[in-house]
């Protein structure tokens, strides 16, 4: 599954009289007689919504809005099977996302008819996404989505390879870049209605195909329901293979026909649960020889598969240890789930290594497209849309995208930046190389050098996201309240703070960096400390302002009144003492980049200290039954935390992953155990910087 490089391609787009058109496929993304009436006849009436959103028991079925039932009894089944208030979640998958209009429609309906406490996760593939400027253009002629398409172009992901997350009010949507069979073979997770979509069957052979048809298969579950604007014969036959009870029915615009479908599958459900040394499990063949292979690795402990049928719901309260940037992403990522969450912390909140005053959004640079290099750049991604997000819900924190050069320490190093886009196959919306001229021109300084510029460079201040973040109306959180042990007991965890109290609940999350190992002992957790120091500077001992955030071998980040560098790697040293020979260390790396820069001393300095893994990667995901840990984040845990709660908050509610199972397994607390470990020997990555 993991890509040779990070390159995702560009769709060769033409508007042809307002309409989308692709050249590669000359075909039209829409219909010329109406996308949001296609939309809405094809894929919502199609797969009888909004009103399956709407039905409380079977006696409220209702036929499709074209007047014939999907199959004979159809309606009658999809009532049944309709998901009740309890489960407050509905799951559309989508073949080709194109312009994101089947998704806006859909969003634009359920926001309008569904009712208040449930929510739609809208799943979609895309082998050649549009790009936001594509997107908005091609969106223009349906002015009555604008308040959705606005906010889906705003937070549309980086151009990488594989999954994103976005969340939206009442919706959140999981999108892939990438081939289709490949991207949903990365599922465990039940969908209640498919919208297959992508481009004419006759000039789109390679997505349409019986590797395509035995996924949708193996995703769906009793009384799943498929709409495509098709009635290839192909199609039809290879979705009946896999279970769907099939129908055609009237089309829309000059399509006569289309295809329509229930899924009752005659085959046992698909096992979210494998357990054993195998990664991947096929389901007994049907009659027709239709087999369902599931490809993923084995469910950690404690995640419910019932979950994730809808059998039961997630619990209704979950305990955290830490308070630094790990445990309070994490506390807001299940309180806004619906979980009561109860954060205990041994000090004040952000009090370690995520007070420091200001943090830099840098992913790592690697000198290949590796799991390393997928993981931060994914986790990058990640941390801007949610930043973004967070600031628009009323969230106050000093966050300023003012942009990132990293310049190169030598001329090697210069060649393997100039490098990057062909190397790692990244958008140059990510990274670009600069000039010199350009590079000292974005600085606001003289530079010796071009740079690698990364256009979305962030800083942020992370004790103060951190606390807004505790602010959710879901959270309680008690700060000095050191933990001195963690058991389990009575199928509750139970935390024992120092004065005597007991804090316990069925769930546990522990996110305490260095001490994170030491409640649990019997597991081999193989973390290390790293001292680290800044310095501060203030803004009238230096040259010139800065425009930029600078990282060379440290960084410089412009905090309007202040400047903030560093920082040191303190190997041994737990001490967290500032000294005068850590600021001389950053003041000597400044100056290899920016000799005449600093004239004055600082005026401040902190250390604390990093946990760090033997590859460089955090432990993410469960340790123990219901229990999970995030930790290990080292110098990023500004930039991986976000996404390491993501991840975490959907194994805990039986959501869909929003990384695919090779990072999943990459990241996997008990990779270094032998008897547990998915991967076998770790090996460290090449990195550039």
């Amino acid at each position: 599954m993991h890509p040779a490089t990070a390159h995702v391609p560009l769709p060769d787009l033409e508007m042809r009289d307002g309409t989308p058109v692709s050249a590669m496929f000359d075909d039209v993304y829409f219909s010329r007689a109406g996308g949001i009436a296609e939309t809405t006849h094809v894929f919502l009436n199609g797969n009888e919504l909004p009103q399956r959103w709407n039905m409380k028991n079977a006696a409220s079925a209702r036929v499709a809005s074209h007047g014939e039932p999907l199959a004979a009894g159809v309606s009658n089944v999809v009532a049944k099977g309709t998901r009740s208030p309890s489960r407050n979640s509905f799951t559309i998958a989508e073949t080709g996302f194109g312009t994101g209009l089947n998704f806006l429609v859909a969003w634009k309906a359920f926001v309008e008819s569904a009712p208040a406490h449930q929510h739609l996760h809208y799943i979609s593939v895309e082998k050649f996404p549009l790009t936001p400027t594509m997107l908005r253009e091609a969106l223009a002629a349906y002015p009555e989505l604008s308040p959705y398409a606005d906010q889906l172009i705003a937070a549309y992901p980086l151009r990488l390879p594989n999954f994103h997350r976005i969340h939206f009010p009442r919706v959140t949507l999981t999108l892939g870049f990438g081939d289709a069979v490949a991207l949903l073979a990365q599922l465990t997770t039940s969908i209640d209605a498919w919208f297959l979509d992508g481009f004419s069957p006759a000039k789109n052979t390679e997505m349409w195909s019986d590797a395509l048809f035995t996924e949708i298969g193996r995703l769906s579950q009793p009384n799943t329901t498929f709409a495509t604007f098709t009635s290839a014969g192909f199609v039809r036959r290879g979705l009946a293979a896999c279970g769907f009870t099939v129908k055609k029915i009237a089309g829309y615009g000059h399509k006569r026909e289309m295809s329509v479908g229930i899924f009752d599958g005659g085959l046992p459900p698909c096992p979210l649960r494998v357990r054993g040394g195998s990664p991947s499990a096929t389901r007994p063949e049907s009659s027709d020889g239709c087999s369902r292979r599931v490809g993923f690795h084995p469910e950690p402990e404690g995640v419910s598969a019932a979950w994730r049928e809808g059998g039961e719901t997630p619990p209704s309260k979950i305990m955290i240890l830490g308070g630094g940037i790990a445990g309070c992403t994490l506390a807001h990522a299940l309180a806004e789930r619906g979980l009561a969450v109860t954060l205990l912390e041994r000090g004040d909140i952000a009090g370690a290594a995520s007070g420091n005053p200001a943090g830099v959004l840098f992913p790592q640079l690697t000198k290949r497209w590796a799991v390393s290099a997928a993981w931060y750049f994914s986790a990058y991604s990640f941390a801007l849309q949610q930043l973004a997000r967070w600031r628009q819900l009323g969230l106050a924190f000093a966050c300023h995208e003012v942009g990132m050069l990293r310049v190169p320490r030598h001329a090697e190093e210069e060649k393997q930046l100039r490098q990057l886009t062909e190397t790692l196959g990244l958008d140059a919306a990510i990274v670009q190389w600069v000039e010199q001229a350009e590079a000292a021109a974005r600085a606001g300084v003289e530079l010796a050098t071009g740079a690698a510029f990364f256009p979305r460079g962030t800083w942020v201040a992370p004790a103060e996201l951190c606390r807004a973040l505790l602010t959710h109306p879901n959270i309680t959180h008690h700060t000095h309240c050191a933990v001195t042990s963690l058991q389990q007991q009575g199928g509750e965890w139970q935390a024992t703070a120092r004065d005597g109290t007991v804090f316990a609940a069925e769930r546990c999350c522990v996110a305490a960096a260095y001490e994170t190992a030491a409640f649990f002992p019997s597991v081999p957790l193989r973390v290390a400390q790293v001292g680290g120091q800044i310095s501060s500077f203030a803004a009238r001992d230096v040259a010139a302002p800065l425009s930029t955030i600078l990282c060379h071998k440290g960084y410089v980040i412009p905090r309007g009144d202040a400047y903030l560098i560093g920082a040191t790697y303190n190997h041994g040293d737990p001490s967290c003492a500032v000294t005068d020979e850590n600021h001389e260390k950053n003041i000597a790396d400044v100056k290899n980049f920016l000799p005449d820069w600093l004239r004055g001393a600082p005026v401040s300095g902190r250390t604390s200290l990093r946990t760090t893994t033997p590859d460089r990667l955090p432990y993410i995901g469960a340790i123990a039954p219901n229990a999970w840990i995030s930790a290990g984040h080292g110098s990023r845990g500004l930039l991986s935390a976000p996404l390491a709660a993501e991840i975490i908050a959907s194994e805990i509610c039986g959501e869909v992953l929003p990384i695919t199972h090779e990072l999943r397994s990459a990241l996997n607390p008990l990779r270094f155990s032998p008897k547990t470990s998915p991967l076998g020997e770790v090996n460290e990555p090449s990195r550039v910087g």
